[in-house]
C-alpha cells in the first residue's frame, strides 16, 4: 500500500504565518500528528481556527496521527482596542464634544475635536506621530498602536483702550495696550490735565468713576478706560484801594478753565 495523500489548505483572511513558521500543505494516515502555526495579523488578536472537524473557532488545532481526508482551516480575527489617552493641560472639550477614548484598526476615520480654554487659544496637539503641534489630528482608518495627545496653548492677548479726554499721561507714565490672563496685575497710571483734577476712571468692570485700577492677573477680556475730570475751581481776589464797585455791580470770587470769559 501508499498512503493517500490528503491536502491541507488554508485561509488566513489577510493575515500571514510568523517569520520562519509553515504549516503542511499535505499529509497522510502515517504523518505524525500534525498542531498548525497560528497566524497574526497587524491590528488583530487570532481568535482560533474554523474548518474541518471544528464546532467552534479553535486557538489550537491537531491532527491527530491516522487522520484521513481533505481539510480546510480558516483563521478568524478579533480587531485589537487601542486606547486614545488626552492630556487637556487646563482645557476642556466645548459642551457636547467628545473624544473616543478607543479604536480599532477598522474604526472610520477620526478627527479629535479640540478643547477650548478661557484666556487661552488652542496652539495644537502634540503626541504620537506629530512632529510639532498640530491644530487638526486625523486617526485614519487602518491605524494601529495606543495614542496619546496633549493640548498645547497660546494665552490669548487683550487690548486695552482709553480715551484720556483731554489729558494726558505724566512724562514717562505709560498704560499698556495689551495683556494676557498670565500678565502680572496692572496698576493704571492716572492722567493729567491742565486745568482739571482727574476724578478718576469709568469703562469695563466699573460702576462708578474709579480713582485707581487694577487688573488682576488672571482677568481676561478687551477692557476699555475712560478718564473723568473736575475743573479745578481757582479763588479770585481784589484789593479795590479806597475804591468799591459801582451799585449793582459785582466782580466773581472764583472760577474754572471752563468758565465764560
Amino acid at each position: 500500500w501508499t498512503p493517500t495523500a490528503y491536502t491541507l489548505t488554508y485561509d488566513l483572511a489577510g493575515g500571514a504565518l510568523p517569520e520562519g513558521k509553515i504549516n503542511p500543505v499535505t499529509y497522510n494516515i502515517e504523518s505524525d500528528a500534525i498542531t498548525l502555526n497560528n497566524p497574526e495579523r497587524v491590528g488583530y488578536t487570532f481568535a482560533g481556527w474554523t474548518g474541518t472537524g471544528l464546532e467552534t473557532a479553535t486557538m489550537e488545532v491537531t491532527i491527530a496521527k491516522g487522520s484521513t481526508g481533505d481539510r480546510s482551516f480558516t483563521a478568524t480575527w478579533t480587531p485589537i482596542t487601542y486606547t486614545i489617552t488626552y492630556d487637556l493641560a487646563g482645557g476642556a472639550l466645548p459642551e457636547g464634544k467628545t473624544n473616543p477614548e478607543s479604536f480599532t484598526i477598522e474604526s472610520e476615520d477620526i478627527i479629535l475635536n479640540n478643547p477650548v480654554r478661557t484666556g487661552y487659544d488652542f496652539a495644537g496637539w502634540t503626541g504620537t506621530g506629530l512632529a510639532e503641534a498640530t491644530m487638526e489630528v486625523k486617526i485614519a482608518k487602518g491605524s494601529v498602536e495606543n495614542r496619546s495627545y496633549t493640548a498645547t496653548w497660546t494665552p490669548t492677548t487683550y487690548t486695552l483702550t482709553y480715551d484720556l479726554a483731554g489729558g494726558a499721561l505724566a512724562e514717562g507714565d505709560t498704560n499698556p495696550t495689551t495683556y494676557t490672563i498670565e500678565s502680572d496685575a496692572i496698576t493704571l497710571k492716572n492722567p493729567v490735565r491742565d486745568g482739571y483734577t482727574f476724578a478718576g476712571w469709568t469703562g469695563t468692570g466699573l460702576t462708578e468713576a474709579t480713582m485707581e485700577v487694577t487688573i488682576a492677573k488672571g482677568s481676561t477680556g478687551a477692557r476699555s478706560y475712560a478718564a473723568t475730570w473736575t475743573p479745578i475751581t481757582y479763588t479770585l481776589s481784589y484789593d479795590l484801594a479806597g475804591g468799591a464797585l459801582p451799585e449793582g455791580k459785582t466782580n466773581p470770587a472764583t472760577y474754572t478753565i471752563e468758565s465764560e470769559d
